[in-house]
């Protein structure tokens, strides 16, 4: 082979310097064909080369006798092109950024190393004689200890330069200065400085309509101690100003200024040589723009490495490292703290297609916050939502008693994630308009439902999911990409792997299996009704036996249940002591237990969490006067409820003693953490479990696999490692 056969893939605005160097400067280079999705770009190119011109890059693979493949794409269109690339056994050199995403480029790399075949990412000015020299200088030694970096890049860019096209400005497409503009600085200042420890940074949008930043701030920290500091901005009026790269050491400073770092505009040293004096006019160059001539020495690299077996100076590991850097800036602005490299924090923007598209003084985002805020009776902080995706618990008043904005917003803030959870608090009149609002809304990823709509909110649903639709009830939502929302049910779910999986803190499952257990569950609401289709399936050729305070209810559960797995039947409440006797385990799916004052309408209320669900309660409603507080009402439930407390705990402690020693408990209800039930059954020698993982559970799920999970896949993230992270997240905040 005495030539390197080249396609160009992307005939926009920077193919323009590569097609340069690879016709004129570069010996044993032959660009032999074109490829843009635009033909006309494409047919220019070509007749302009006199090479054949594609739209289709992989027409162009099978007709075309290539070498490597030059592609000079969109930022956010690298990742395809070189898979493609390589899938064709082609050997790529790719423009900077290397792809957007770190995890698009590891498989980037390991694609080219299961083939054998080559990957550069085009880094060109270290290739600048300019820093060539200084590169050179502070790796023998010269600077001695480190003691900062700065980089400056001050350009201008007007709404012309992002209107051009429609991608520049994008987070699906390209980010912002940083990662379009002060990629090569900041990797020359960490190709120059060493590996970075941690960063924080600040980013804004200024005098641009762009989704992303033309100015960011940062500071590094670098392992070997010495800091760095990154100042980058498209928004430098009325011009280019400079972009320069300041290396200050113990024993001297090196400036390199310019475009594109091609000039030495300070060269000093506590002890300096005869040379010195020379080494500025000698190593720097005039540039006619940005791009400056080091794209001339690389693509020569390039050559030399197919032709002759070179080494690939600038290969693909390098371009990761820059983007590690470039990520961690985004994640610091998103996460409003400083980040640790070794964590390997990720953007929740950069590079995420389907991202929603919010340009600077659109109002669309406020617009959909208003339409919710007028079907809701709390207050949203529309400053604390600002433009984050959107998730939320549907019911009357979960503002003052859910437990799932905390849980669900302290884990989007440890997964990164910029997204918030919110308390939409409906009156059922306004529940048809709410759903029709959260429909609308672009940034509605999905959320919760509780009482009192976990039914009633089907109706207004598009679509409901088989397992929710046999228990006609949900509790989970999620907006699909195209609009629509779907109902699921994750309830009983959560409790089924608060049993049988091993959670935070535990040194085992609370159940190895479900299989083949037979089960007493007390209640027919719609928590049990949740609870037995889940049992069911769980528990396989075990026998699930209803018990429930109104007999009728707890027959028509069993008839639907056993009509789909045949295990369950019902008894009558009469019965209840005896089935105790023959069971594995008893769960309470009523509210039996359950912390504070239930209202049962003009002005009455009980409370329930001195009984056990374990023997007949009658509570005595009392009247809450106005001026009396919660836990006057409270006080006076109990004590005109004494009488009929203590029996229904006396018998309920017999029936725990009575039963069998390796029978368990499981409560559903979670306030308190340990319901008389539960406490009476501990008492007797019986192993007890909580509803706080079954809390836990369905909120994890509900996350995981339904609301999140879109974003999960676009990113990679829908592992067991990512569940295992939400999981304990929760637990840790609960």
């Amino acid at each position: 082979m005495s030539q390197v056969k080249f396609a160009l893939v992307g005939c926009g605005r920077v193919s323009s310097r590569h097609v340069d160097a690879l016709t004129n400067t570069v010996p044993g280079a032959r660009i032999v064909a074109v490829c843009d999705t635009v033909p006309e770009r494409a047919e220019k190119y070509g007749v302009g080369l006199n090479v054949p011109a594609f739209t289709s890059a992989a027409d162009m693979y099978g007709s075309v006798d290539i070498d490597v493949v030059d592609i000079a794409t969109p930022s956010g269109d690298h990742y395809a092109r070189t898979m493609e690339a390589l899938s064709f056994d082609k050997h790529v050199v790719v423009e900077k950024p290397i792809a957007l995403r770190l995890d698009h480029v590891a498989e980037m790399i390991g694609e080219a190393r299961k083939r054998n075949r080559k990957l550069w990412v085009i880094h060109q000015n270290r290739y600048n004689p300019a820093v060539v020299k200084a590169k050179e200088t502070v790796d023998s030694g010269r600077l001695g200890k480190m003691v900062i970096g700065t980089v400056r890049v001050r350009w201008f860019r007007d709404q012309s330069y992002y209107d051009q096209d429609n991608w520049h400005g994008t987070w699906a497409m390209d980010g912002g200065v940083v990662t379009q503009q002060a990629v090569h600085h900041v990797d020359a200042l960490c190709w120059f400085m060493g590996e970075v420890e941690s960063i924080e940074a600040t980013c804004r949008t200024r005098l641009v309509d762009m989704e992303c930043e033309d100015l960011c701030v940062a500071t590094l920290r670098f392992k070997n101690g010495a800091l760095g500091i990154v100042e980058a901005m498209t928004a430098a009026r009325p011009r280019d100003m400079e972009a320069s790269l300041s290396i200050l050491g113990e024993n001297g400073t090196i400036i390199l200024g310019g475009l594109a770092m091609n000039k030495i505009g300070f060269w000093e040293f506590i002890k300096p040589r005869p040379q010195d004096q020379w080494v500025p006019e000698l190593f720097s160059q005039e540039v006619p723009n940005a791009y400056g001539f080091g794209h001339d020495v690389l693509f020569s690299r390039v050559v030399e490495s197919v032709l002759q077996e070179a080494p690939v100076e600038i290969p693909a590991e390098e371009g990761r490292k820059a983007l590690e850097v470039l990520h961690a800036i985004y994640a610091s602005c998103e996460l409003g703290t400083r980040v640790q490299l070794q964590e390997r924090p990720v953007s929740s923007k950069l590079g995420i297609r389907g991202r929603r598209s919010k340009k600077k003084g659109d109002t669309r985002g406020q617009e959909s916050l208003i339409a919710i805020q007028a079907s809701i009776s709390n207050t949203l902080d529309a400053h604390a939502i600002g433009d984050r995706s959107i998730a939320g618990i549907i019911g009357d008043r979960p503002s003052l008693y859910a437990k799932s904005p905390w849980i669900w917003n302290q884990t989007f803030k440890q997964l990164g994630m910029d997204a918030i959870y919110l308390p939409f608090d409906v009156e059922a009149e306004r529940l048809p308009r709410l759903m029709d609002e959260l429909r609308a809304c672009g940034s509605y990823l999905g959320g919760s439902v509780t009482v009192p709509y976990k039914i009633a909110v089907m109706e207004h649903l598009d679509e409901v999911d088989a397992r929710a639709g046999l228990i006609g009830a949900v509790n989970t939502i999620v907006r699909t990409s195209d609009g629509r929302l779907v109902g699921y049910n994750t309830d009983a779910k959560g409790g089924i792997d608060a049993l049988t999986r091993m959670q935070p803190g535990q040194p085992a499952p609370f159940l190895e299996s479900l299989d083949g257990l037979d089960v007493l569950m007390l209640g027919a609401g719609g928590a049990g009704r949740a609870m037995a289709f889940y049992l069911a399936e769980a528990i396989g050729d075990g026998n699930l036996t209803i018990v429930n305070r109104t007999h009728e209810h707890a027959e028509a559960l069993a008839a639907d249940v056993a009509a789909a797995y045949h295990n369950a039947q019902a008894t009558p409440a009469s019965e209840l002591a005896r089935v105790a006797q023959e069971v594995g385990m008893i769960v309470n799916c009523t509210t039996c237990g359950q912390s504070g004052l239930r209202a049962l309408g003009d002005g009455q209320f009980i409370t329930l969490e001195p009984y056990s669900p374990l023997a007949p309660a009658a509570p005595v409603a009392v009247e809450k006067g106005e001026d009396a507080s919660v836990l006057e009402a409270f006080s006076a439930c109990v004590e005109r409820s004494k009488d009929d407390i203590a029996e229904n705990n006396r018998l309920s402690m017999a029936l725990a003693l009575a039963v069998r020693p390796e029978v368990c408990f499981f409560d559903i209800v979670y306030s308190p953490l340990e319901t008389v039930m539960l406490r009476q059954a501990r008492f007797a020698g019986h192993r007890t479990l909580s509803g706080k993982g079954m809390n836990i559970g369905q909120a994890a799920e509900a996350m995981f696999n339904i609301v999140c999970k879109a974003y999960f896949e676009e990113r990679d993230l829908w592992t067991e490692e990512t569940y295992n992270r939400i999981l304990q997240a929760m637990y840790g905040v609960w």
